[in-house]
């Protein structure tokens, strides 16, 4: 379902930016709200597989009825 990526491998993914034109506390918090947006985004689909799937369980024991 959610593909295994360390949030440190995919910073440079979001953010196409000339590493020497900012400061190195810019640079070092862009990457750490990279690494949140990930974290955040796996969770999200995380919770969107779960609804799916108690769905359709509900929709299965209501046809079992």
């Amino acid at each position: 379902m959610v593909e295994d990526e360390t949030a440190g491998d995919a910073h440079h993914d979001f953010i196409d930016l000339d590493a020497h034109s900012l400061s190195p506390d810019v640079y070092e918090l862009i990457r750490q709200r990279e690494e949140e947006n990930l974290v955040l985004q796996r969770k999200l689909e995380m919770a969107q597989w779960t609804i799916t799937y108690l769905e359709q369980r509900n929709r299965q024991l209501e046809t079992e009825k």
